[in-house]
């Protein structure tokens, strides 16, 4: 396995208000797998060996990912600050995996049959983001407010290959495609309340709507092979804390969380 890693990184003070940057990442991957696996087979009474499987895993594969974000914040006089974020992200991958399975007898030379299978599968992943934060702080008041919208897009192709006498024959019963969005359109918005020198509560509330769509493409009839859903969530959450200023903290919190790839 090859793997090659390239980030840059740019970041520029336009002016006393204004910062901009950009940050990006590539990464290529090639990998050329070899599994070799031998597997005796006994009869069960009387126990004697029977058969020995001769199987390998023959994997060649290649993949890029790239990803690059670029955000601009704008610091205002009042003590707050507006931050824009928009990214961009692409994961290819292409990999074939040959498995011939030979049956010998148990003299481990005479070939009793062969079982050579093939498959592809290949994936392409899609994916940007645009965010805007506003944060802005008083004497004993914070507040931070924005929204999110990403999009997500894949695309899979497994391909079965049938591969005896080295001719390789799709097998359309056990091949499918399947492609996948996702959109993804949040608010949120938190305070946090300094109550006094050691006392601070946190509050905040998160507004999800999320828009999917995923659609199987076989050979075989399945059921729910084209399935959109559409919901919005809530994600509340409070938080009280306490800090004696020397050596101890305390914190209770109470929330509903996701986590997303």
């Amino acid at each position: 396995s090859d793997g090659f890693n390239i980030g840059l990184g740019l970041e520029s003070q336009l002016n006393e208000n204004h910062y901009v940057g950009l940050n990006g990442r590539v990464i290529f991957n090639t990998v050329d797998d070899t599994l070799n696996s031998f597997t005796d087979i006994f009869t069960v009474q009387p126990p004697e060996l029977n058969e020995i499987l001769f199987s390998q895993s023959l994997v060649d594969g290649n993949s890029n990912n790239l990803l690059i974000n670029g955000f601009h914040l704008w610091t205002l006089e009042n003590d707050s600050s507006i931050t824009s974020n928009l990214s961009y992200g692409v994961f290819d991958s292409e990999k074939s995996t040959l498995q011939p399975n030979t049956y010998f007898e148990a003299d481990g030379s005479t070939v009793l049959t062969t079982d050579d299978t093939q498959f592809d599968s290949d994936t392409q992943i899609n994916l940007w983001s645009l965010k805007v934060d506003y944060e802005k702080n008083w004497d004993k008041v914070s507040l931070s407010t924005g929204f999110k919208y990403a999009q997500v897009k894949t695309e899979n192709i497994f391909n079965f290959f049938n591969a005896n006498n080295q001719t390789l024959v799709f097998d359309p019963n056990q091949s499918n495609a399947f492609d996948y969005t996702e959109n993804v359109t949040s608010f949120y918005t938190n305070l946090n309340f300094k109550l006094s020198e050691k006392w601070t509560i946190n509050t905040g509330l998160r507004i999800e709507n999320t828009d999917s769509r995923g659609k199987l493409f076989s050979e075989v009839d399945v059921d729910n092979n084209d399935v959109s859903r559409n919901y919005t969530d809530f994600f509340p959450n409070v938080g009280l804390s306490y800090d004696n200023q020397e050596n101890h903290s305390f914190n209770l919190s109470l929330g509903r969380r996701i986590t997303r790839p």
